[in-house]
């Protein structure tokens, strides 16, 4: 997977799942950057279907990645009945925008 964030936008994440959503205990989506963990997304900040979770991050979060770096983001849950999953480590590109700045 070779994605691209770019700054001032609001990407959406979409993930499917090895199990049901209503059988999820935790979720979480880790942003990384320069070895420091920059951004997560809990359950709490996910829109959850049958078979998939997507969350969203703000411009102001695609602001906290810096373009002269990649970005690695991992996905990590655990069900109702304690099995815990992690996706691969998913490298992510940053773009830069001209103007800088949030869009409202």
């Amino acid at each position: 997977m070779q994605e691209t964030i770019t700054q001032g936008t609001t990407p959406t994440f979409s993930f499917t799942l090895p199990l049901e959503a209503a059988q999820l205990k935790n979720f979480f989506v880790t942003f990384r950057q320069s070895g420091k963990n920059m951004l997560e997304k809990s359950i709490s900040d996910c829109v959850k279907s049958e078979y998939t979770v997507s969350t969203t991050l703000s411009q102001k979060e695609t602001f906290l990645f810096s373009t002269d770096q990649g970005v690695q983001m991992q996905v990590r849950l655990s069900d109702k009945a304690g099995n815990a999953f992690a996706s691969p480590v998913f490298p992510l590109r940053v773009a830069p925008i001209l103007k800088g700045g949030e869009v409202i």
